[in-house]
């Protein structure tokens, strides 16, 4: 239903008078991320995130490339519920469609990792979960260095985290074992967040996750104002640790 949307979208807000950009399937991140650098007003992204297909829904970012605040939220529910008016034929809004987004985004994922990070010899098995990362995770990895495996790579539209992604780790951790990967990463269907397996198939939560990384960040000198930010959710564990390293 993601086309369908899209040229819903796209009327609408051509009828407003608003001058669109069309990027096609790319991760959540990868709207938030063109939004921002291409200096436009907003950015919106057709996504059921980690639910199948048919949930499909819309979210919306700032032109900043962050989540709209509570309040912004209510001002579009509030016009939503005052119909719509469509601007005289010559104020129509334009569309074009940006033919390189995915590729913009993956030189941007690759410019966020230190030339002198050496991962030959490593083994990595990505779960795609048949969704946005599948063509950005394929085309971006092979790039670092290391070898790379892929499951989870359909682009049929109603396949998207169906018995996979990073709700479904039990794919990635078979596949994992059976191909003795050093390690696996399960994205969700709109790439916006993962989890990861061990060599064993054992999950890593996303805690740990964060915990390495943020470590190896500030052992960098990469991490800015020595702090990660994490939801309510994480631990005391977590809390503590990070603590402990002066973060």
């Amino acid at each position: 239903s993601g086309y369908m949307l899209e040229a819903a979208l796209q009327a609408g807000f051509s009828s407003a008078g608003v001058d669109i950009v069309l990027c096609g399937p790319i991760p959540t991140p990868a709207v938030a991320y063109l939004t921002r650098a291409l200096r436009l007003d907003a950015g919106v992204v057709i996504s059921a995130s980690h639910n199948p297909y048919d949930d499909n829904g819309i979210k919306f970012f700032s032109g900043e490339g962050t989540k709209l605040p509570d309040a912004g939220e209510l001002g579009i529910e509030d016009e939503l519920d005052a119909g719509c008016t469509c601007v005289p034929s010559a104020e129509l809004g334009k569309a074009r469609r940006l033919d390189d987004a995915a590729g913009r985004y993956i030189e941007f994922c690759k410019s966020t990792i230190d030339f002198s990070t050496d991962l030959k010899g490593l083994r990595i098995l990505v779960d795609c979960a048949n969704g946005a990362s599948a063509r950005v995770a394929q085309e971006l990895f092979p790039r670092l260095g290391c070898e790379f495996g892929f499951i989870g790579t359909q682009q049929d539209g109603v396949s998207v985290s169906d018995g996979c992604d990073s709700t479904h780790l039990e794919t990635l951790e078979a596949a994992l074992k059976q191909g003795g990967y050093d390690c696996g990463i399960a994205f969700d269907g709109d790439a916006d967040r993962c989890l990861a397996c061990d060599e064993n198939g054992a999950e890593i939560d996303g805690d740990k996750i964060i915990a390495l990384v943020g470590t190896d960040m500030k052992e960098r000198g990469r991490l800015d104002g020595n702090t990660v930010v994490v939801t309510v959710m994480s631990n005391l564990g977590f809390m503590k640790y990070m603590q402990s390293l002066g973060i």
